[in-house]
C-alpha cells in the first residue's frame, strides 16, 4: 500500500504566518514550500507543481485573486486546488476569490482548525480528480 505524500506551497509575504502555517501542516503530515509572493510561486509551480496552494489574498504586487488567476491560466485542467486566506470579512471579497479560480477561501485567525480542515477536505476530494468548491462565508457581525 503507498502513502500519497501532498506538497503544500504557503504564499504569504508575512514570515511569521509562513512559519505558523508550515507548522500546522507539517504536524499534520504535508511537506510544504514556501514563498513571498506570486511571481515566486509561479516561478515554483512551473518547475515542480505542488499538490495545492494557500496563499493570502494581500502580497506584495500581484493579489491572491491574481494568482489565482495566473495559475489556473497555466494550468486550466489541473488538479492543484488553491485556497486564498484573509483578514477581511468582505462577502464580496469572497466571491471573488471563487471566481478568480479559488476552490476556498478562509478567514485567518488565531485558529488553525479551519484551514486545516479545508486543505484536508480539497486534497481528499482531490484524490479522486474531482476538486470540490467550499464557499466559507465569513461569519455575519
Amino acid at each position: 500500500m503507498s502513502v500519497t505524500v501532498y506538497r503544500i506551497l504557503i504564499v504569504d509575504d508575512d514570515v511569521v504566518e509562513r512559519f505558523v502555517l508550515r507548522g500546522a501542516f507539517e504536524t499534520h503530515g504535508y511537506t510544504v514550500d514556501e514563498c513571498g509572493n506570486a511571481e515566486e510561486a509561479l516561478d515554483i509551480c512551473k518547475s515542480d507543481r505542488p499538490s495545492l496552494v494557500v496563499t493570502d489574498l494581500m502580497l506584495p504586487g500581484a493579489s491572491g485573486h491574481d494568482l489565482a488567476r495566473s495559475l489556473r491560466a497555466r494550468f486550466p485542467t489541473s488538479d492543484m486546488p488553491i485556497v486564498i486566506i484573509t483578514g477581511s470579512h468582505s462577502a464580496d471579497g469572497w466571491d471573488r476569490a471563487i471566481e478568480a479560480g479559488a476552490q476556498a477561501m478562509v478567514l485567518k485567525t488565531s485558529d488553525l482548525t479551519p484551514i486545516i480542515q479545508t486543505v484536508d477536505r480539497l486534497l481528499g476530494a482531490g484524490e479522486s480528480g474531482n476538486v470540490a468548491t467550499i464557499r466559507m462565508r465569513p461569519p455575519r457581525r
